[in-house]
């Protein structure tokens, strides 16, 4: 979900002439992507770790957090991670890393949009400007 706001960004970008961070090659932009989607959906591993005995993970879950919810007493409970390494890891370096990396992304399209847009004048920019000079010029002579 959060990668197509960063396509939506990057095509925004890309859009502008002016641009020159913008991705010159397909196989490049490709990579890019690649990159962008392989290393959030590394967290789906985590999958297949899931622990066969899931009365003794059920255990374990209770151990590390003793005050759980009724549902987790209720209902039929599937415990994917029981493993306080993982958990640790993956609340402290894999999701921080994918928000880092997906919204240091769409900050940095954005940015550019908004410095090509507003900021920098471009070369249609300064044309415009001479050719209304010009106009203006010939306006008065008449």
């Amino acid at each position: 979900m959060l990668v197509a706001l960063v396509y939506v960004f990057e095509c925004r970008s890309r859009s502008i002439q002016e641009n020159r961070l913008k991705f010159e090659s397909e196989t490049s932009r490709f990579i890019y992507y690649l990159i962008l989607y392989i290393l959030p959906s590394l967290c789906l591993l985590i999958y297949f770790i899931v622990p066969t005995n899931q009365e003794a993970a059920k255990l374990q879950a209770l151990q590390m957090s003793p005050c759980s919810n009724k549902e987790f007493f209720q209902e039929e409970t599937f415990v994917v991670l029981s493993d306080p390494f993982w958990l640790k890891f993956i609340i402290m370096f894999a999701i921080p890393a994918i928000a880092v990396l997906i919204f240091g992304n769409i900050i940095f399209h954005v940015s550019c949009c908004i410095f090509y847009l507003y900021m920098a004048p471009g070369a249609m920019t300064s044309l415009s400007l001479t050719c209304f000079k010009s106009y203006m010029k010939t306006e008065k002579g008449y």
